[in-house]
């Protein structure tokens, strides 16, 4: 027989398809969709982990101005002071932050009303934020120490951070609103107040 036709010319026996090539079984491709799958879902689950734990800035905190303050002592109780309609905006005096450090005022347009708060964090950052502590319905905070304290529930957070400490109410700290320092006043975007919802 002829080389070519696939038999040996000796025994017979049928040659390889490929005679020059590799004589033991094919190795199957490696599943590469599932090594990318697996990577992304640790990564995934891992960016969660991270931005879960406790600590570090308040992403609205973080970008609000400084201010100093001439209140002393480590404890503080809010203290009601009159915002003024601005066109599009809400303003209260600085000065009655600089000497509370903590306020509580409303703003209403006679269908809304919405509680506010602002007060100075012990790095010095002004605060605005709705003034609610959604479970147990309290309008009522105050400073003790490097903690804004609930009225109520008596939950406790981080004064810098708003991250909860103690109490049954540690989801829901006052929430932080961005607002800006203008001259000797604190000016609030109506439009941002009026957007509020309550969390639960």
């Amino acid at each position: 027989m002829r080389q070519g036709v696939g038999f040996c010319p000796h025994c017979g026996a049928k040659r390889s398809a490929n005679p020059g090539g590799s004589r033991g079984k094919a190795v199957p491709g490696k599943p590469v969709w599932l090594i990318v799958l697996a990577l992304g879902t640790v990564g995934f689950f891992s960016y969660l982990f991270v931005d879960h734990l406790p600590g570090g800035d308040h992403p609205v905190i973080a970008l609000q101005p400084g201010v100093s303050v001439s209140a002393s002592g480590n404890h503080a109780d809010q203290v009601a002071v009159v915002p003024r309609t601005e066109g599009d905006n809400l303003t209260i005096p600085l000065s009655s932050v600089r000497e509370n450090r903590i306020v509580e005022f409303e703003y209403s347009d006679g269908t809304v009303t919405v509680p506010l708060l602002a007060f100075v964090t012990g790095e010095g950052k002004l605060v605005t934020s709705y003034r609610m502590c959604e479970p147990c319905n309290s309008k009522k905070f105050s400073i003790d120490g490097d903690r804004l304290s609930c009225g109520n529930c008596e939950t406790q957070w981080s004064l810098n951070t708003l991250e909860g400490l103690q109490g049954t109410c540690q989801k829901y700290p006052p929430e932080p609103f961005p607002s800006r320092i203008e001259g000797d006043v604190v000016v609030m975007s109506i439009a941002q107040i009026k957007n509020w919802q309550i969390r639960l």
